[in-house]
């Protein structure tokens, strides 16, 4: 999933208060040919 986001801060800082409550740990991946590599862990 390619999650991008242009719009004010206010909406950035609810979606990332949304995922949050979902997901306490969001693994970053970076692309690479062929397919995806962990990059970071969001905690």
């Amino acid at each position: 999933m390619l999650l991008f986001y242009f719009g004010p801060l206010s909406g950035a800082c609810f979606i990332g208060h949304r995922l949050n409550a979902v997901c306490r740990e969001i693994q970053i991946m970076e692309d690479q040919q062929p397919g995806y590599a962990p990059s970071f862990l969001l905690k």
